[in-house]
């Protein structure tokens, strides 16, 4: 709806005809549907604590809590995707002045037995078990959205300075980052955005299919 809105168009009273509607399952049901995956996940956090470990100071302390609590988010993400996973309780960029550097966790999807494991998981369950349940994520959404802060964590991220820190930290961070997806135009932040408003505005009986 609001895509139509945007450029003013107003299908009450037409016919509309699909070209392919034979692909239109498919294609309603990859819109309604969000994909998030470890890898894209330790590339959020790693943008977000190095964007927060640049710019604190500056924050106002309301916009520190709330990206506090977005890396809080992604940690309880990390996790649950990855049990085995000790590092991402923990993360801190490696040139934050105070305290021992940690490191984000290198993206596992396999289990010991080196095969997929695939289960459908009840909303409530998910959140539960992820920790996800004691997070605001209504709060936390509208954050993202008034703030505007994926955009501004995509930028950061692709400016040239970042760029040369992040050649620098990978090895400190261990995280097997894509290159490609830094150039890429959808942020990882704004996947994981996308992610949480699917969950907020799901009924109780929502499922998640999760590969780890």
């Amino acid at each position: 709806e609001g895509t139509r809105e945007a450029p003013g168009i107003d299908l009450k009273g037409h016919i509309v005809i699909m070209d392919e509607a034979h692909n239109l399952i498919d294609t309603v049901n990859s819109i309604h549907s969000v994909e998030l995956t470890l890898s894209k996940c330790s590339q959020a956090l790693a943008q977000v604590s190095t964007y927060l470990d640049k710019y604190r100071a500056r924050l106002k302390a309301k916009n520190v809590v709330y990206i506090e609590k977005i890396q809080a988010i992604l940690k309880a993400i990390i996790k649950y995707l990855n049990p085995t996973s000790t590092a991402a309780t923990d993360f801190t960029p490696s040139s934050a002045p105070n305290g021992p550097q940690k490191t984000a966790p290198e993206p596992q999807t396999r289990n010991h037995s080196n095969e997929v494991s695939a289960s459908i998981v009840q909303l409530n369950d998910f959140l539960f078990t992820s920790g996800l349940d004691t997070h605001n994520l209504f709060k936390i959404e509208k954050y993202l959205k008034d703030s505007d802060i994926v955009h501004k964590v995509q930028g950061f991220c692709q400016s040239a300075e970042v760029a040369i820190a992040d050649v620098k930290r990978k090895q400190t961070m261990q995280i097997k980052l894509d290159e490609t997806e830094f150039e890429k135009h959808r942020p990882a932040l704004g996947i994981v955005a996308s992610f949480l408003v699917t969950l907020t505005s799901q009924s109780k009986d929502a499922c998640l299919l999760v590969s780890r």
